[in-house]
């Protein structure tokens, strides 16, 4: 092990190593061609850059994962135009956040087991339930499936099937990551909201340039998500007779066990 502050480097032996270093910790940016030579303002939403005021600015976000379901709704009303580009829209669920009652609150105080079978309700809701709609082909699946399509049906109106089209999924749910989010898709019926779901085939010093044509753009957002699957990061573990683990685990990677995804 290298220390950066010294430049000194230590070598370890142990029977057992623990990996501890996260996975959703090193940012990832879609190889997108002339990403470099764009000359305005460009982070990811893990490194957000608070210096920058994008108040009336034209503002390109590429990714609609679980970090763009966040910011989206937030910076819209600031922004000048709010330009979205998508691979794949994400299954959306409302929130359902609700406050307790005082006379809730005072049940859960004066009553016994009240609090403890909320407690398990709760976890049979919100637990037991959504595993079983993400790892099994179940009737929960299929549940969740239908109560993603009826809030976005909820939210974005008939007369814009253009949009429901272009946010309805075409994979099975759990596939990726769901979002909970009560605010993203009535976003996108803005006027100053574009969204795009033709790949952007270059980045140019001031604009995003698809089959459909040249945006320009002041402020690129990437939420693209993280690398998931480099599980060591930097770091080189060796074992017997100097074997890389890295090289071990990316046997598995090429070669992963049949975890199940529904559908």
């Amino acid at each position: 092990m290298r220390n950066e502050a010294t430049g000194e480097t230590h070598y370890y032996t142990a029977p057992v190593v623990i990996s501890a270093i996260g996975q959703l910790n090193r940012p990832k940016r879609a190889r997108i061609p002339g990403a470099d030579a764009f000359t305005g303002p460009q982070f990811h939403t893990a490194e957000w850059d608070h210096s920058v005021d994008l108040t009336g600015k034209r503002v390109a976000i590429i990714g609609t994962g679980p970090s763009a379901g966040q910011v989206i709704p937030s910076i819209a009303p600031q922004v000048k135009s709010l330009h979205v580009y998508q691979r794949s829209p994400p299954h959306v669920l409302p929130r359902q956040d609700y406050e307790f009652s005082t006379m809730m609150k005072a049940v859960f105080r004066r009553v016994p087991f009240v609090q403890w079978f909320h407690h398990l309700y709760l976890y049979v809701d919100q637990e037991l339930m959504p595993y079983r709609a993400v790892h099994f082909p179940s009737k929960e699946n299929g549940l969740a499936t239908m109560a993603a399509r009826a809030h976005l049906e909820s939210q974005i109106p008939p007369e814009r099937q253009d949009l429901r089209e272009k946010l309805t999924p075409n994979y099975a749910f759990g596939c990726k990551r769901p979002l909970f989010q009560d605010t993203f898709y009535p976003t996108f019926l803005r006027d100053n909201v574009n969204l795009t779901t033709a790949p952007p085939l270059r980045i140019t010093e001031d604009s995003i340039v698809t089959a459909e044509g040249e945006v320009k753009i002041d402020v690129i957002i990437w939420a693209t998500g993280f690398l998931t699957q480099d599980m060591l990061g930097h770091i080189d573990i060796r074992g017997h007779q100097g074997v890389s683990l890295r090289s071990q685990w990316g046997l598995v990677l090429l070669f992963p066990l049949p975890l199940h995804a529904p559908g």
